[in-house]
């Protein structure tokens, strides 16, 4: 996995918990005590896993109330990094449709077998109304997605539903139908 996710996620838990809380994540997750994570490598599935699991442990939260109090930080923290991804897409179905080509381009410094392994982790295709998702990792991490999905349309005034045609957010495939609904569109007419 690129390490976006990991390093984003340790952020997240220092801003919520404070530096003694994130080294106590890091340290039940098998990673050192002072890791710095790097946007630019790339993590084993079960490690970045290991690291979601031992941070919902620590706060006492469900992995599904741990994703929707990430979101929020995870979309600041990515607009601060790189405000171009988010640049001339201002719409969530825009967004949304554009993220392989985000991972794709965030994996470019990866080693080719973990490069194929990001671009293999998920494919969009339009649909009326929105999109369906086609998800596929290790890391079980579609309810993240969908949080953000949410997150976005709420940030955006577009209210956004995520449902699951096929899996679920905890298996390392699934399929999900996102619909956006565009209250600025209505609005206006």
């Amino acid at each position: 996995m690129i390490g976006w996710v990991p390093y984003v996620l340790s952020a997240f838990i220092e801003e919520v918990g404070g530096p003694g809380a994130r080294r106590e994540v890091l340290l039940a997750a098998g990673f050192d005590a002072e890791e710095s994570f790097r946007i630019n490598a790339g993590y084993a599935d079960a490690a970045c896993r290991r690291l979601l699991d031992a941070a919902c442990l620590h706060f006492g939260m469900s992995e599904d109330e741990a994703f929707e109090a990430f979101a929020p930080f995870f979309l600041r923290r990515s607009r601060e990094m790189f405000p171009a991804f988010f640049a001339h897409r201002p719409c969530v179905r825009a967004f949304l449709l554009h993220q392989p080509e985000v991972h794709n381009t965030l994996a470019a410094g990866l080693a080719a077998g973990q490069r194929d392994s990001v671009a293999r982790k998920f494919r969009v295709e339009p649909m009326e109304g929105g999109l369906r998702v086609f998800y596929r990792s290790a890391n079980r991490l579609a309810g993240l997605y969908a949080a953000v999905a949410r997150r976005l349309g709420e940030e955006l005034g577009q209210p956004t539903s995520v449902r699951f045609e096929a899996g679920g957010p905890g298996e390392t495939e699934c399929i999900m139908a996102i619909e956006v609904q565009d209250l600025k569109a209505q609005v206006a007419a």
